[in-house]
This record gives structure tokens, C-alpha cells and sequence, in this order.
């Protein structure tokens, strides 16, 4: 009885993977596939990062920061309910540019439609 609880609950677990970001979970993952966001901002790399941490803190989250050789990268790990925990659930790549920079921003887009609508426009509003 204990496997078929535990086959079970693998298999769950599997299922909710799938179903909320098709198992990407690491920053290489996300930047395989095609960004929510890809623009061009007139503002600075660090003036990007900063204002979508502070619209993200300031909603009780805990953005993760990593710089980088180019800019930098703001993930948000998604809590142990949708999954396995420690996934990168939204990810914001900002690269320094000749004036300005680039912004592409990586997230869940099949199961919150409506939570990613708001998001992207609080990304946009830091651009």
C-alpha cells in the first residue's frame, strides 16, 4: 500500500510540473523558451532590476537576484505547493545596452493567465 501511495503521489506531483511550467524550472530552462516580455528599455539595467524587485517585494514576495557579466537576473521561487520547491517560477533577464537595456522576462503563462496580465503590465511600468 505505501508504493501506490508514493507511485500516486509521484505521479501528482509529475502532473503538476507539467501542468504549471512544462518542468522549467532552472534560469538555462526558461531562456530556451520564448519570453512573456522581450523590449527595450531607455532606462539602466540596475534601474530595471530594482524597480520590478521593489513592485515584487512590496507584494510579499522574495525575489532571488544573480548578477551577471552583461546585467543581471530576478527570479521568484515558487513556494512547494506547485511542485517540487526551489522551481523558478518568473524570471526577469535585464542586460545592459548601448542606451538603455534589454528586458526579457520569463514566466507561467498556461495556468494564470490574468496573474501574468498584471505582471507584464508592472514590468512595462518599469520600463
Amino acid at each position: 500500500m505505501i508504493t501506490s501511495s508514493f507511485s500516486r503521489l509521484a505521479i501528482g506531483a509529475a502532473l503538476v510540473c507539467v501542468a504549471v511550467s512544462g518542468c522549467t524550472t532552472t534560469p538555462k530552462g526558461w531562456r530556451k523558451k520564448e519570453p512573456l516580455i522581450d523590449t527595450v528599455s531607455t532606462k539602466s539595467a540596475d534601474e530595471v532590476i530594482r524597480c520590478v524587485s521593489d513592485v515584487w517585494q512590496s507584494q510579499g514576495a522574495v525575489p532571488s537576484y544573480l548578477p551577471r557579466a552583461n546585467g543581471g537576473t530576478l527570479s521568484l521561487i515558487l513556494p512547494g505547493i506547485f511542485g517540487p520547491s526551489g522551481q523558478v517560477g518568473w524570471m526577469l533577464d535585464v542586460d545592459k545596452a548601448e542606451s538603455g537595456s534589454v528586458v526579457r522576462f520569463y514566466g507561467i503563462k498556461s495556468i494564470w493567465s490574468k496573474a501574468n496580465a498584471k505582471t507584464n503590465a508592472q514590468i512595462l511600468a518599469c520600463m
